[in-house]
């Protein structure tokens, strides 16, 4: 998982420095208004060094005058709430001020310091922002996969409906996921476009991610253009991506096919392909429009070994959905 907790640690940094400075302005507004609450202030911290330094100096200190300090400061606690509520404010207007009341803006809680939700979902975050697919997940996902959009009548050349088909892919695609952290087998999808490839792709990646692994998507043409600008331009933030195709769980190639066939072309792939099998713990999962025989006709018997052999192939037919979706919104309307 490559997550850069310098930063996440900014976040909350910035996050307190806020919500001290919005405390500042609440206590000088409300000390302007209302100067006894001040004076309480200053009463309570008086009485609880009277109290330090007769211990400092050896005195005795009895419960008699713990208890009396006590009383003291809640008696002076009780006026202060009074004086705000008087006044309009919040009874906890001048308290401490945290976006997490869990961890108080901490991002880790308990003695063992284990990673608050809130910071949990910062990183998950991060990882959204690095897997290349920002804007996408949040509309397409397990939770909003729609069977219904998929045709129930059963398709000759297979034997079954693509609705059904999808039924069990769907079944897989969680099995996938929910066995990911011991079995990081790659998947080859294959068929027409518009057939729920790429949906059912985003599905994966949002579950992986939200579990905390590291996948990074690029189209076929998106990975020759960053090694292109890697190798050749030298781009800094190119590299750091090209770094991440080798290192992420799970290596995402959409659209296979739609890039030129050339000798650099067909040699980058096979590098980035081969590289992530020889890897442990490292899973690649490509989607492209071709046929298993039309990828051994394209690419290398290098290459096209690499992309067929090693992987569990799923094959999806059937209409194409943007059909069906816009049907489905005319419908609606």
């Amino acid at each position: 998982m490559i997550i850069d907790h310098a930063a996440i640690k900014r976040e909350y940094d910035k996050v307190k420095a806020k919500n001290k400075a919005i405390r500042r302005m609440r206590q000088e507004e409300v000390y302007a208004r209302i100067p006894r609450i001040m004076e309480i202030k200053k009463e309570i911290a008086k009485s609880g060094k009277e109290l330090t330094r007769k211990m400092l100096a050896g005195h005795e200190v009895t419960e008699a005058d713990t208890q009396a300090m006590e009383k003291k400061a809640k008696n002076l606690m009780q006026e202060r709430l009074f004086l705000l509520t008087e006044h309009n404010y919040p009874t906890n207007y001048l308290d401490e001020i945290y976006d997490c009341e869990i961890c108080k803006d901490e991002g880790t809680v308990g003695i063992h310091k284990k990673w608050c939700k809130c910071y949990q979902k910062r990183m998950t975050e991060q990882l959204v922002e690095k897997s290349n697919m920002s804007g996408t997940l949040s509309a397409e996902n397990f939770d909003t996969f729609d069977l219904t959009i998929f045709s129930s009548v059963p398709d000759e050349n297979h034997g079954v409906s693509p609705r059904e088909y999808m039924k069990d892919r769907f079944k897989k695609a969680h099995e996938y996921v929910g066995g990911f952290d011991h079995n990081r087998g790659n998947l080859l999808l294959v068929g027409p476009t518009g057939t729920g490839k790429t949906f059912l792709t985003h599905c994966i990646a949002e579950d992986l991610i939200r579990r905390g692994f590291l996948v990074v998507y690029f189209t076929a043409i998106g990975v020759l253009n960053k090694i292109k600008e890697a190798s050749f331009d030298k781009s800094y933030e190119a590299k750091q991506m090209v770094a991440m195709m080798h290192q992420a769980d799970l290596l995402i190639i959409d659209d296979l096919g739609t890039e030129m066939t050339t000798d650099f072309s067909v040699s980058e792939l096979f590098g980035i392909i081969n590289d992530r099998l020889i890897q442990p713990r490292k899973a690649t999962l490509i989607s492209t429009n071709l046929t298993p025989d039309n990828i051994q006709d394209r690419y290398s018997e290098r290459l096209s070994s690499r992309i067929l052999g090693k992987a569990d192939i799923w094959e999806f037919f059937g209409d194409d959905l943007r059909i069906a979706l816009k049907l489905k919104e005319y419908e609606e309307e």
